[in-house]
């Protein structure tokens, strides 16, 4: 295992978290998984947590490209109406896509 100098912390949807993880599986990354649910639109939410070396680091962040691209799609609103009211109205959101942090790892152990 080449030396682990960075930590990428990759925020994706459920929907795409596990395209992105058999892709960074082929790729001979390791990874922790954290599963979330919540906010607004109470979608699923995966982090992944990966350690990598500086000269992997563009292609875990196109891995993050191919697989966590972004689209629009129609949700209904979370609104607590009566029964007897019209049909709960629909809202346009933005889906998917990822957010990445990366942070320099200063001394890495794997025990």
């Amino acid at each position: 295992m080449a030396d682990i100098d960075h930590l990428a912390f990759i925020i994706t949807s459920g929907a795409q978290a596990g395209d992105l993880e058999q892709g960074m599986r082929q790729a001979g990354f390791y990874f922790t998984h954290i599963d979330s649910l919540g906010g607004i639109l109470q979608e699923q939410s995966v982090c992944l947590m990966a350690g990598t070396s500086s000269p992997r680091l563009l292609e875990l962040l196109e891995l993050a490209r191919q697989n966590c691209k972004p689209y629009r799609q129609f949700l209904p609103t979370h609104l607590n109406i009566q029964t007897n009211m019209a049909p709960l109205p629909m809202v346009e959101a933005e889906m998917g896509g990822a957010t990445v942090y990366i942070v320099e790892v200063e001394r890495f152990e794997q025990i």
